[in-house]
């Protein structure tokens, strides 16, 4: 994330965030915690490292796998109650339908904003309160 101090001062999450100040405002918060070492997580990593590559990432339209890592000895995941913990998991069906061009979905990326990292500004308290809690934590 070396790039991350260059990136932090300019324009780039808002233009990332199809000029949503939410967006900028969330990912600046998480990339300064993880490039400031106060969140170890390897996947807001992974994450800057694909979109300063201008990377994409396939999402299917149903869940297709089972995430184990919702338990009392995770790192991060330990409410098993949590929105994600429990996604119903579907069959893959065949024949796999390929799009004819590969190319970022706008829409596809403000649900995920909206619904996966919850990024509202009425979320803002709740979000910083739950991070001060677990700071606060031994």
């Amino acid at each position: 994330m070396t790039l991350w101090p260059r990136l932090r001062s300019s324009d780039w999450l808002l233009e990332m965030g199809g000029g949503n100040p939410d967006f900028k405002r969330h990912w600046t918060t998480m990339f300064d915690d993880v490039y400031e070492g106060r969140f170890d997580t390897w996947d807001y990593q992974w994450l800057f490292s694909c979109w300063t590559q201008h990377g994409l990432t396939a999402l299917p339209h149903r869940n297709l796998v089972t995430n184990i890592g919702f338990n009392q000895s995770a790192t991060h995941t330990t409410r098993y109650e949590a929105q994600l913990a429990n996604l119903p998991l579907r069959p893959i069906t065949f024949p796999l339908n390929h799009p004819r061009h590969v190319m970022r979905d706008h829409t596809a990326d403000r649900w995920t904003d909206a619904n996966i990292f919850r990024i509202h500004e009425v979320n803002w308290l709740r979000k910083g309160l739950g991070r001060l809690r677990r700071r606060l934590q031994p």
